[in-house]
């Protein structure tokens, strides 16, 4: 027998309405000088226009998914995301800035994660990029004669693998990162990758780029729009804009080296100088450009003296500049840090440490025959490596004396312009493994900046416009107020063996007393850089990550994260049977 015919469904009689626009309230009305204790919601109304429109989903019409200036709309079932951190952990920052007539205003440049802000001196942070073409970042500028107006550099150079991250160019920002401008198509500087930026004393319409080779260097002189490159075919590690006395200078450091007549032939490396870098771009090509022998570059520099026995050539460096500026050292003083490329098999070899040099007449000599003498280095520098993925130098703005210097360690120095500074002056600045109880250290540093400090209520009683030192490393953000005074933490380590010795590498508990004190000030920057991601399969709000330098982290629903284990993170695998089982690499 068949199965008689299901009669129909009847219709539906009460049919269920279109889904409707779930309307976010806009953040209240706030003024753009927002005290440094307000409310999140009051200082994200800052940003409120970088926000942008939702993304829309599938078919979704154009009508539906746009959003006035103001209030976001967004409509059920588009493909929105909300962030669930981690916000405690930051990552690798390759670039910080603070805007010099109001340190509360910062900028971070997380390795892939775009730009972040914050006004309120590293209390927080909001995310200023959203869907750029590249958020991988290098370099971060503010111009010091608008200093609304911000420059963010992509394509991170040496990401610590040998690879390199596409970029797409220098973008600048007129307006403290609310809106930002790409250069226009077709220029070259969209490929390149940046290593520094270098934004005009007096022009907010001029920026110097400084890119990897075969790059080169690039200036705009139309706010970004268009980029003249020089020097094409070689590399750039750093740039850095000078005033001695009335007179700007523009040094940059070249990657690699260039050969100087002989005998013997060598090679050396080359800090360039050039005196009038406001001349036209044709006159300015006519000193960059060009092939050897002789090298161009060689007659607007000065090579650097021979490495010691046993060391490569120098391929990267970075330039720091004491102007002279302060009643007490009117003498402007330049600090070059180099570091070998030839990647070896240790931490020793592997872009290894190759000089700190001081040039104390770079104000009087010509760009060919400025003097440079070694400050002695620290018995642990010659076991430094990775110096083209972690370099940064740094020297207050007050006293030419006082030079802080990373690679994975961070050191400082209190008597770097005296007559003859000797090894030991060097400090040991951060303890890296005591990462786990104070995160405000951490190894592998990328950008040092001593700035004013904001005024209160910035953090434990610090004084409104002291020297504070900033340091951007692979662990975030952190600074340092009493770095002028307190003591280092051990240099060498006893139980290693090797030669040269390392610094210490297990921590000592109790740490150090009086020693240098940290505060990482990177909560909010999510940006780490993930290895892997794995969901609860019993607990879906439970999710495990290894991060970058930054190890296995796991996440409990909220935007403050667990650690669970430290170095490198790799993978998560979560015990189905048993809710409070993972294993983590």
């Amino acid at each position: 027998m068949s199965n008689p015919t299901p009669d129909p469904l009847p219709p539906d009689p009460d049919p269920p309405d279109p889904p409707e626009p779930t309307v976010v309230e806009p953040f209240p009305a706030a003024s753009a000088a927002a005290s440094i204790d307000a409310p999140l919601a009051i200082k994200a109304e800052l940003f409120a226009p970088t926000l942008g429109t939702p993304v829309r989903g599938p078919g979704q019409a154009e009508t539906a998914a746009a959003a006035p200036a103001g209030p976001r709309t967004a409509v059920r079932g588009q493909h929105n995301w909300v962030s669930i951190g981690p916000r405690n952990v930051g990552g690798r920052i390759r670039a910080i800035a603070v805007e010099p007539g109001d340190p509360k205003i910062m900028y971070a440049a997380p390795a892939s994660g775009g730009v972040f802000t914050s006004v309120d001196g590293g209390d927080s942070w909001f995310p200023l990029w959203h869907d750029e073409p590249s958020l991988s970042m290098a370099a971060l500028a503010i111009s010091p004669s608008n200093q609304a107006v911000v420059w963010a550099g992509t394509g991170e150079t040496q990401a610590g693998g040998g690879e390199t991250i596409p970029a797409n160019g220098v973008w600048r920002s007129p307006d403290r990162g609310a809106t930002w401008r790409p250069p226009n198509a077709g220029e070259s500087i969209l490929t390149a990758r940046i290593h520094a930026l270098a934004a005009h004393p007096t022009n907010d319409q001029v920026c110097w780029a400084a890119a990897g080779g075969p790059d080169g260097l690039y200036r705009t002189t139309d706010g970004g729009r268009t980029w003249t490159q020089f020097a094409a075919g070689r590399g750039f590690t750093d740039v850095r804009f000078a005033r001695f006395g009335g007179a700007l200078r523009l040094f940059a450091v070249l990657q690699g080296t260039v050969q100087i007549a002989g005998p013997p032939v060598a090679n050396r490396g080359l800090l360039i100088r050039l005196d009038t870098p406001d001349d036209a771009d044709a006159v300015l090509s006519g000193v960059l450009d060009g092939v050897g022998p002789p090298d161009p570059l060689l007659a607007v520099g000065t090579t650097t003296p021979a490495p010691a026995p046993g060391l490569a050539d120098p391929g990267f460096g970075k330039v720091a500049v004491y102007d002279g500026s302060a009643a007490a050292f009117p003498a402007p003083v330049v600090f070059l840090a180099q570091t070998h490329g030839d990647r070896g098999a240790t931490l020793r070899t592997d872009r290894s440490f190759v000089a700190l040099l001081r040039c104390r007449d770079a104000h009087t000599a010509t760009p060919t025959t400025m003097t440079f003498t070694a400050v002695p280095p620290a018995e642990t520098f010659g076991a430094e490596g990775q110096g083209g993925y972690n370099i940064a130098l740094a020297v207050s703005p007050t006293n030419p004396n006082h030079l802080a210097y990373g690679m994975v360690e961070l050191y400082l120095h209190r008597n770097a312009n005296a007559a003859a500074p000797v090894a030991g002056d060097w400090l040991r600045a951060q303890m890296w493994d005591l990462n786990i109880i104070d995160p405000g250290h951490h190894a592998d540093h990328h950008d040092l900046i001593f700035a004013p400090a904001p005024a209160a209520p910035f953090a434990n009683g610090v004084a409104g416009n002291a020297l504070v030192l900033w340091d951007a490393n692979d662990g975030g953000v952190s600074w340092c107020a009493d770095w002028a005074t307190a003591v280092g933490y051990p240099v060498v380590d006893p139980a290693d063996t090797g030669a040269p010795p390392r610094a210490q590498a297990t921590a000592l508990f109790p740490p150090t007393l009086n020693a240098l004190t940290w505060r990482k000030r990177s909560h909010g920057i999510s940006a780490t850089q993930m290895y892997d991601l794995t969901q609860h399969p019993r607990l879906p709000s439970v999710i495990g990550c290894g991060f970058q330098d930054n190890g296995v982290w796991i996440g409990l629903s909220g935007p403050s994260w667990q650690l669970a284990l430290t170095a490198d993170g790799g993978f998560v695998a979560f015990d189905p049977d048993d809710p409070y089982r993972m294993l983590v690499t």
